[in-house]
């Protein structure tokens, strides 16, 4: 027999970018009804200001059955809050909660269902004579077995549906971690290679083999003491001093002042004037009052500008000059001070740790957050599986205890 009949459709809407999944449930009479046949308004609703706000309730009870109206003009005539209908649709945000329900519904009516023909069958009757005493359980008895069981397998499907919940509600959690976790660890990723890199440029690092910084450093200083070595190797020959003369090249440069043989061998210190630097040549000839060098200088002396000093060896030769060696050190200096500066690599790499540091700290607070929501969650997963397990047992318990009473029951007819 075929009392009703439900039809679900289901579908997905989506609003601004956020998805909603809805069940549309539509309850018709089946195609062998009984007589006289059950209503399909086996949906209670709560009366809203106008019709599109009402509100579903829940799926009937037999009592709503015959005490709530199934027209809506008739209900708010009478003032009642609620009326039937045979059909409804349910609207959820979550697409695993939707699904955990589809099948909830349908359950409620045709345990409905089952209750309405049990009532018509085995409860209401023009009239019954029970010859007293009897030896079997009284009807009311059975009665009482019969709605605990029906209780304990309702409570059994709701604490069901809420375990279905809660899953959901877990691995989302779950995988709010994972990705804050894999965030935070790019983040602190990020700045444990900034700190290594640090450490070898921060000037504060003194360990010369790993930092650059302080070997340039050392570098300029050996360069400085070269120099120093270089100027106090050699002694200055008294007035041999003055300013270059026109018709100077950078091999033979005239120097204004009387030359011997003698200073053969020694050097001739040439400044540069546009720049300050000096550059040291060993004089391999002597005119009268000038000095051919090799090798030869890098610039052309200008006549009137650039300054000499002709210098003779003590006791040592240079393999280079102090002048090349000071000029060294001024541009490894200048190359340091560039590098140090707040526009430079050091401070950049600098900038670059804070922000990672900063955002290391953040993601690992957020991780924090999301771990403890997730083991909330789980928690929460966890009692509401030790509802389900209670719940069975007690189904199980009332299914037995009225098995005693009414062995030959389909405990499928209160479902």
């Amino acid at each position: 027999m075929s009392e009703l009949s439900v039809k679900q459709r289901r579908y997905a809407t989506y609003s601004g970018g956020i998805a909603k999944y809805h069940i549309e449930i539509v309850a018709t009479s089946g195609s062998s009804p009984s007589t006289p046949p059950m209503s399909p308004h086996v949906f209670v609703v709560t009366l809203g200001a106008t019709a599109p706000d009402d509100v579903f309730t829940r799926v009937a009870t037999i009592a709503d059955m015959d005490l709530v109206q199934d027209i809506r003009s008739t209900a708010v005539a009478l003032g009642h809050t609620e009326y039937r209908v045979a059909k409804v649709t349910l609207t959820f945000d979550d697409l695993d909660t939707a699904i955990a329900a589809i099948p909830v519904v349908t359950d409620r009516v045709d345990s409905l269902v089952t209750t309405w023909q049990t009532s018509r069958t085995q409860f209401i009757t023009a009239a019954e004579t029970t010859q007293l005493p009897t030896n079997s359980a009284g009807a009311a008895v059975k009665d009482g077995y019969k709605t605990a069981y029906s209780d304990a397998y309702e409570a059994r499907v709701d604490a069901e549906f809420t375990q279905a919940t809660k899953q959901t509600a877990y691995n989302t959690a779950q995988g709010n971690t994972t990705v804050s976790r894999d965030k935070r660890d790019i983040h602190c990723g990020y700045k444990t290679r900034l700190t290594e890199l640090n450490g070898l440029v921060d000037v504060a690092n003194t360990a010369p083999a790993l930092n650059p910084a302080i070997a340039l450093q050392n570098a300029i200083t050996a360069l400085n003491a070269a120099a120093d070595q270089f100027e106090r190797a050699t002694r200055a020959v008294n007035g041999l001093t003055g300013t270059a003369q026109a018709g100077s090249t950078a091999t033979v440069v005239k120097l204004g002042v009387a030359l011997e043989g003698a200073y053969i061998g020694g050097i001739l210190a040439l400044t540069d004037a546009t720049d300050g630097h000096k550059e040291v040549r060993a004089i391999i000839a002597v005119g009268a009052t000038n000095a051919t060098v090799s090798p030869a200088f890098s610039f052309t002396p200008a006549a009137g500008a650039d300054s000499f000093e002709i210098r003779l060896f003590t006791d040592i030769l240079p393999t280079n000059d102090y002048g090349a060696a000071a000029a060294a050190a001024n541009k490894a200096q200048a190359a340091l001070n560039s590098y140090q500066s707040s526009s430079g690599l050091a401070a950049k790499i600098a900038e670059h740790l804070s922000y990672a540091t900063t955002q290391c700290a953040t993601s690992n607070t957020d991780l924090n957050t999301k771990i403890t929501a997730e083991n909330s969650a789980l928690s929460e997963l966890e009692s509401a599986q030790a509802d389900v397990t209670s719940a069975q047992s007690s189904e199980n318990a009332a299914a037995a205890e009225l098995l005693v009473v009414c062995p030959d029951i389909d405990l499928t007819s209160l479902q």
